[in-house]
């Protein structure tokens, strides 16, 4: 996706024409969903495909992980974390600290993270057995999210974590193996020593590369990109400076910042507020430009606008700003629509349901 070709298929059209995935139509469904008494306190709520179809993974304060349908109907507890919140969870560096739910794309594991913290678990949803206890070390790990993502890799399921503050592994959600076994690059001796704080990760919709939003010292916000493929399947030495792998850009004091996947190839990044940055620029990782001195990926457009989470559905880009949401042409930078009444901090591509958690239930909006 470039400007051009967005550019091109949103000027087609009346005001509620549909084209290549672009709409001006922005009417929806908002609703406020209570949830059963059962459930209790919900802190994370992500979406989930498994073999009940499309429906929703609720992470619990006293550390319930629990399944419900689409219309948060249904529910049932499948595995409880043991992971304890953080003593002080007041938000220092750009993002919200304390315990974060993930799930894999098969619905069959998940794990629960300490953001801001050195701690976390893997488990089996079909058990609830705990499969792997995951521990990074403790140099400023208040300063990022816990590195993690679970992916798919030739069809099996693969969890990324943080193993210390400079490196991530690979390994089997199921039974904790490593994937990626290699000399650590913690070593400063090491050719593959590598001066980077790893930061909260974003596998692409493709599930080809992985984004990281760390940062260097002293300290600069610096998203890297690399192919996940060749990390498992080619070099264990990938993440650190395997010929995949690409710094995006250099976003200062932004390293924190919200940030998603557009599609396969091409990244919105935000400014955080940061006002020497754009409140958004949108980058292609695949092709990359020499800018003072150093390759960067190619900048597609940049614009101010967006404001707080961003989300995508692969055509459109939209931002939360905590009083509604805006929709964008990410290709130009043109606001769209905006639905006021929410301010979504979960969404699901495959069915466009926007999520917002409230006291005691939901507050959804469904564009179809």
């Amino acid at each position: 996706m470039d400007a051009e070709a967005l550019a091109d298929a949103e000027a087609v059209g009346g005001a509620e024409a549909v084209v290549d995935g672009l709409t001006r139509n922005w009417s929806g469904r908002l609703d406020e969903i209570p949830l059963a008494p059962a459930v209790g306190e919900v802190i994370e709520v992500v979406p989930v495909v498994s073999r009940r179809g499309h429906g929703w993974l609720l992470l619990s304060a006293e550390g319930t992980i629990a399944w419900c349908d689409r219309d948060f109907g249904a529910y049932r507890p499948l595995a409880k974390s043991r992971v304890p919140d953080l003593d002080d969870p007041e938000p220092r560096f750009g993002f919200r600290p304390g315990r974060r739910l993930h799930v894999d794309p098969t619905g069959r594991f998940a794990a629960v993270v300490l953001d801001g913290g050195s701690r976390g678990q893997v488990l089996d949803l079909a058990g609830g057995r705990v499969t792997m206890e995951l521990s990074a070390d403790d140099d400023n790990p208040e300063t990022v999210p816990f590195s993690l993502a679970l992916a798919e890799h030739r069809g099996r399921p693969v969890v990324i974590h943080r193993t210390a503050w400079n490196r991530l592994d690979v390994s089997d959600p199921a039974t904790g193996a490593l994937l990626t076994a290699r000399e650590s690059p913690r070593d400063g001796d090491s050719e593959h020593h590598l001066d980077y704080f790893h930061g909260a990760l974003l596998v692409s919709p493709d599930g080809e590369r992985v984004l990281d939003s760390g940062w260097v010292w002293h300290p600069v916000g610096v998203p890297a990109v690399w192919e996940l493929a060749r990390w498992l399947a080619e070099d264990p030495y990938e993440s650190e400076d395997g010929p995949s792998r690409v710094d995006v850009c250099n976003r200062e004091y932004a390293w924190n910042a919200p940030m998603t996947w557009i599609d396969a190839h091409t990244v919105a990044l935000s400014g955080g507020g940061e006002p020497k940055l754009p409140d958004v620029a949108v980058y292609d990782v695949t092709r990359t430009g020499r800018h003072h001195g150093v390759d960067w990926c190619a900048e597609v457009t940049r614009f101010d606008g967006p404001r707080g989470a961003l989300f995508s559905d692969g055509w459109h880009l939209f931002s939360a700003d905590g009083s509604g949401l805006d929709v964008w042409n990410p290709g130009t930078g043109e606001q769209l629509g905006r639905i006021d009444g929410i301010s979504p901090t979960a969404y699901d591509p495959a069915t466009g349901d926007f999520v917002q958690l409230l006291t005691g239930g939901v507050r959804r909006w469904r564009c179809r």
